[in-house]
């Protein structure tokens, strides 16, 4: 192999180079921009493949006119990536493949009439410069593509690269016609590495913009919860405080209708209430104002009472709750309310899932420097697959307009918020059928030197 033909192969690398990056491009970035780009340089390479078998085969004139086709091809696709970059007329692009016909049709008649092929590829080559020059033109205006981001940088060594076929016919047959190949595979490369440069910025910019819609998106959602969540406290107070008057009769006395009417509505306002209460909890523990303290108490006792609160609850959906706590009384370091709140979560939702002659059992035991609480119901367990994602605020494990049970969704997100926040964990083990079983931890209060102890589960 002699030095030209080893420039014709380095020109082709160069050129392949964008080709692959071109096809990354758009794989990643499916649009008509890049698949016209890599289209137009693939187009490029084969010219480049083809003068080399056809400089070798002295050039026939049937090989001589696929060169010509593809270089007027890598025109017309270059001529595309431009136009889709930047909108043209309707006048130009009606006369822009009326002249690719002329200048296919010229070349051919030239050819065949004997004309050396050094003046004959002189027109389709400036086609195909005249196509990349104005390619890079139009990315050095500063085009923006749809990711936002600027490739005019690439425009220069496009031009350059548009201008060197014009030097191929001039240079053709001298000592110094590697000189040309040389330098547009050089220019190539340089472009594909532009390209991958450029894949780089498009992506961030990309990632960039979707983190801030998502960032606003979710700030639009926290203050329409908030504001909605503030709005619906106060008529919500004047009812509940009328019904309450209601309920003991200050007015006068009720029907058993009446009475009955009033219960169903004060039980109504009590669910409201408290998906008014979950909805706060998660806005301020979006934003990050969610507060707990952190004090000693008697956890036997609070669990007892809030468990005694639940039994109504127990009662009415046919069912029996069962406790076996550690029998020496457990002072932890949490917040007494909030662990009350998480007990009402947790129990909440076993009574809700468990159907008539199911039992709900609550255990707890000393574990080292952790005091863990069990809630275990024979309930209708929860899919596998959908075991990772009921943390996740609103989700619910039957999502339908129809479902049987209601609830918002926030329940278990901000009780495991709330367990974090106090040092402790939440974790579930469920099987659909069978029954779920939610354990939380919470650390002992460093103040009483409690002996581990063990009460089995």
């Amino acid at each position: 192999m002699n030095v030209q033909d080893g420039a014709i192969l380095f020109n082709a690398y160069g050129i392949l180079t964008v080709v692959a990056v071109s096809w990354l491009v758009s794989r990643r970035h499916p649009q008509p921009f890049f698949w016209n780009w890599a289209r137009g340089y693939g187009c490029n390479l084969a010219l480049i493949l083809t003068d080399f078998v056809a400089a070798a085969a002295h050039r026939p004139i049937p090989v001589t006119l696929v060169e010509i086709v593809i270089c007027l091809t890598g025109a017309w696709f270059f001529f595309q990536t431009s136009r889709l970059l930047q909108g043209r007329s309707a006048l130009e692009r009606r006369l822009y493949p009326i002249v690719i016909a002329i200048v296919a049709v010229l070349s051919a008649g030239a050819l065949y009439a004997g004309v050396p092929y050094t003046s004959v590829a002189t027109l389709p080559l400036l086609s195909l410069s005249a196509s990349t020059v104005w390619l890079g033109i139009v990315l050095t205006r500063a085009v923006k593509t749809a990711g936002g981001v600027g490739v005019q940088w690439l425009g220069i060594p496009l031009v350059i690269s548009g201008l060197l076929p014009l030097t191929f016919p001039l240079s053709a047959g001298t000592p110094w016609s590697w000189a040309g190949y040389i330098a547009s595979g050089l220019i190539h490369m340089q472009v594909g590495t532009g390209m991958i440069v450029f894949l780089l910025e498009e992506n961030t910019a990309r990632l960039r913009l979707e983190h801030d819609r998502l960032v606003e998106a979710d700030q639009a959602k926290l203050m329409f919860l908030s504001t909605i969540s503030h709005e619906l406290r106060t008529p919500l107070t004047a009812i509940s405080g009328n019904l309450e008057l209601l309920a003991s009769e200050i007015g006068g006395p009720l029907t058993p209708d009446q009475t009955s009417f009033v219960g169903w509505i004060r039980q109504g306002t009590r669910q409201l209430g408290a998906l008014i209460e979950s909805l706060l909890d998660t806005v301020q523990a979006e934003a990050g104002h969610l507060r707990v303290k952190r004090e000693p108490f008697e956890l036997n006792e609070t669990v007892e009472q809030t468990l005694a609160s639940l039994r109504a609850l127990v009662a009415k959906g046919e069912l029996t709750l069962t406790t076996d706590l550690p029998a020496v009384g457990v002072t932890v370091e949490a917040d007494p309310l909030r662990v009350v709140q998480v007990l009402n979560n947790l129990v909440g939702n076993a009574i809700k899932f468990t159907k008539p002659g199911g039992r709900i059992h609550v255990a707890g035991k000393i574990e080292g420097d952790y005091v863990q609480i069990a809630v275990i119901d024979s309930g209708i367990g929860i899919p596998e697959h959908l075991i990772s994602r009921i943390f996740e605020p609103f989700f619910q494990v039957d999502g339908s307009l129809a479902r049987k049970q209601g609830g918002s969704g926030l329940g278990l997100a901000i009780t495991k918020r709330l367990i974090t926040m106090m040092g402790g964990d939440l974790l579930v083990n469920s099987r659909q059928g069978e029954g779920s079983r939610f354990t939380f931890t919470l650390p002992l209060a460093p103040v009483r030197g409690l002996a581990d102890q063990a009460v089995p589960l």
